[in-house]
């Protein structure tokens, strides 16, 4: 398992914990932000207890975050760009039920050139 220092990590996180002090509203660890390296550029506050469209694409070492439609994170990685997709909580009261998860691997074919 790589360390995780060479992953990246999207926040879904309306408080914005910080597990190591126990405080909330940090900025790079609220939903949409990519944990401790970049935070939102749009405000990603959400009525709690109501359904939500989001959605993470990865190509390469773009990551770019769409929550209800619209953009609130366009980041450049310098950090691995293959390895696991997961999703995971904190401790037994970080709840997120899914009404549906969809994950798509999609390849670009460019057009041959003569």
């Amino acid at each position: 398992m790589p360390k995780s220092d060479s992953l990246n990590e999207v926040q879904i996180d309306q408080r914005g914990n910080d597990s190591l002090t126990n405080t909330e509203g940090h900025l790079l660890k609220v939903t949409g932000a990519i944990c401790n390296l970049q935070a939102t550029s749009a405000s990603t506050a959400v009525q709690i207890g109501t359904w939500h469209n989001y959605v993470i694409e990865a190509n390469g070492a773009r990551i770019r975050v769409t929550l209800n439609g619209q953009s609130v994170n366009d980041y450049q990685s310098t950090r691995q760009q293959s390895g696991y997709i997961a999703l995971h909580a904190h401790d037994f009261l970080s709840r997120l039920p899914l009404a549906t998860t969809t994950m798509h691997s999609v390849t670009y074919l460019l057009p041959l050139v003569r």
